[in-house]
């Protein structure tokens, strides 16, 4: 095993689903102040050297905390899971929804509800560590300086990874010796309106300052939260794309007409394109959304970022419906997606081909 893997067998790795990540790293991150080793791959993984993987850490990792819901209900246990279940290695669920926990669970194992009170259920979850492991290892700070700083040089690309600028905000977070790198990561992270969970557990920072930053920043995102349309009856928001030079106009008027209709809508108005929480919120959008709506038109074959917002949804199970605007020819990327009427354009009909769109995507749920 290379030498630059510590030894984790002492830490708690925590297992969840994806649509649960946003408590792992709330809960990963109060473990965190309160002296107790844990490791989830949101906060934790780390490519140098190979090292931090999740299969890495569950090989050694006591005991596992394992994440329970509707979210992760019928998913396949992990190698590391079972090796720990043939181990008799200690596994503790952690119950977040009225969901049955897996029969594995349900042996004698120990199970802290969430449901209701979180801070109460983790000062629970923290006494039954302690109780198991009273001299825990004190917990290593890293110097989160270099996390930030690459982070930040990520937005200074033309098309930045934001997936790689929050975890480096995230990996930031283990820096306790600096109150103003955890201030930074804290600021970046609301501005990118990403990871409310780590908001939240930095409500208990030890620094009075990035207490103080991530109540504004938790504020404003659920602020901003309060303002998004409720969820439509298409079970997710639709999203639209349309090329800015010729569609922008059509595609606010589509925007208002669905809304209208009780169908959640997603477009990018007040965000400034190109810029990176632009690109964050584009690409956080898609992934909710069940349907993506691209408006065909003239300069639709000259944006390189429809291209894109295409190509990134194809990664995702979502229903792409191509929308004729204006006369144009499909791009080749949309050639094989049914349109909506494809020989009908909404500048010509748009009652009868707004009709249809709105009965097309309340058939959707």
């Amino acid at each position: 095993m290379p030498t630059c893997w510590p030894d984790y067998s002492s830490y708690a790795l925590i297992d969840y689903a994806y649509e649960d990540r946003d408590f792992a790293v709330w809960l990963r991150q109060r473990l965190f102040y309160e002296g107790i080793p844990s490791w989830a791959d949101a906060v934790d993984r780390d490519g140098n050297c190979g090292a931090g993987t999740v299969e890495v850490v569950g090989r050694s990792a006591s005991p596992l905390l394992v994440i329970t819901s509707a979210n992760s209900a019928g998913s396949p246990r992990p190698s590391y899971l079972n090796t720990a279940l043939s181990h008799d290695r200690p596994i503790i669920g952690i119950r977040l929804d009225g969901v049955d926990a897996p029969a594995y669970l349900q042996d004698d194992r120990t199970i802290v509800d969430f449901r209701d009170n979180h801070d109460a259920a983790f000062a629970t979850l923290a006494s039954i560590l302690r109780q198991a492991n009273p001299t825990y290892p004190p917990i290593k700070s890293i110097d989160g300086s270099r996390q930030i700083e690459y982070g930040l040089e990520q937005l200074e690309n033309p098309h930045p990874n934001i997936d790689l600028v929050i975890h480096c905000c995230l990996a930031a977070m283990r820096d306790l010796a600096s109150a103003s790198v955890r201030v930074r990561a804290i600021a970046q992270l609301g501005e990118l309106r990403a990871q409310p969970g780590m908001l939240r557990a930095a409500l208990r920072d030890p620094s009075s300052e990035v207490r103080a930053v991530a109540s504004l920043a938790l504020r404003l995102h659920q602020l901003l939260q309060r303002r998004e349309p409720r969820r439509s009856a298409t079970g997710g928001p639709v999203f639209i794309s349309y090329a800015r030079k010729d569609a922008e106009e059509f595609a606010l008027r589509l925007t208002h007409a669905l809304r209208d209709a009780g169908i959640d809508t997603w477009i990018d108005e007040n965000l400034e394109p190109g810029t990176a929480v632009w690109v964050h919120e584009v690409e956080r959008a898609i992934q909710r959304s069940k349907v993506c709506l691209f408006i065909i038109s003239p300069a639709m074959r000259q944006s390189e970022w429809v291209a894109k917002e295409y190509l990134f949804a194809r990664q995702f199970p979502t229903q792409i419906i191509p929308l004729k605007y204006l006369e144009a020819a499909v791009p080749l990327y949309l050639s094989s997606e049914q349109g909506l009427r494809p020989n009908l354009s909404f500048s010509d009909h748009y009652e009868q081909m707004i009709e249809v769109l709105i009965a097309t995507l309340q058939s959707a749920s």
